[in-house]
């Protein structure tokens, strides 16, 4: 089990002096099996989130992008660009933005307290590094990656169908494509991993842990994608994975690659 204090009057400090919008990609289908779970747990402790579909839904909040192509993943870098112009017109009322999916899990306090390292000023592309497409890195999609206020601007203004090295065709590795369009620009990726870069199971100790949500043990995925990660992950099913650290506003886990496998009870 895992133990942590934490200093609540810090974090109320952070949050305020930090702004996040999260924009969370999602299908109309995926509303109550996926979507309404994010809102009702991670997505609140942004300073603002956005639900990015081809429907418009109030509740949600979802905005309907009006896209000119299917909704599938094969277009997925369409839809990328579209929701980046849209997102562009929070530019100046948020710090940092963060993309993510609906079944990614994030803990924004822990996001925001690794961000006060960094300046919204400054071109900067944040997220788990994988190698096997772009040699330099590139963002994780599935685990979300963030970027900054000055990263949009020029994302926007001079990347998306403006640069020659900025993709236009459509597939749907949309995070290879938004890393080669902010390299094309000068913006500068920063690797944000923590100790063991994903924790692939549930946080809860006991020897059943690896297969309390998944159908199937995980762990010959992760095994097999140990060959591309920065930092491969070291984990033993029968030990928690959230571990109390000297640091305690700062936990060990950001992102949990594109799984959700931690919910509020």
């Amino acid at each position: 089990m895992c133990h942590t204090v934490i200093d609540w009057s810090k974090q109320t400090k952070i949050k305020n002096h930090l702004r996040l919008l999260c924009y969370i990609n999602t299908v109309p289908r995926t509303k109550l099996t996926k979507a309404i779970h994010v809102k009702h747990t991670w997505a609140r402790h942004c300073t603002k989130y956005l639900f990015m579909s081809s429907e418009e839904d109030p509740f949600l909040p979802a905005v309907n992008l009006n896209l000119t192509v299917p909704e599938a993943r094969k277009h997925l870098w369409s839809k990328m660009r579209k929701i980046l112009n849209y997102v562009y017109k929070f530019r100046n009322q948020y710090d940092f933005f963060l993309k993510a999916d609906d079944d990614t899990y994030i803990i924004p306090e822990n996001l925001r307290a690794a961000l006060l390292d960094f300046n919204s000023n400054e071109p900067i592309l944040l997220g788990y590094p994988f190698t096997h497409v772009i040699s330099e890195g590139h963002v994780s999609g599935g685990a979300g990656y963030v970027f900054s206020r000055a990263t949009l601007k020029l994302l926007v203004t001079k990347a998306i169908d403006r640069h020659p090295a900025c993709p236009t065709y459509d597939e749907d590795k949309e995070d290879v494509k938004i890393s080669q369009c902010a390299y094309a620009v000068g913006v500068a990726y920063k690797s944000l991993v923590d100790r063991h870069t994903t924790y692939p199971y549930s946080w809860r100790s006991d020897p059943r842990n690896e297969n309390l949500f998944q159908w199937r043990s995980l762990e010959h995925l992760f095994e097999k994608m140990k060959k591309h990660a920065y930092r491969p992950a070291q984990f033993d099913a029968k030990d928690p994975f959230l571990r109390n650290e000297t640091v305690s506003d700062l936990f060990q886990c950001f992102f949990t690659l594109g799984l959700v496998l931690l919910f509020a009870t």
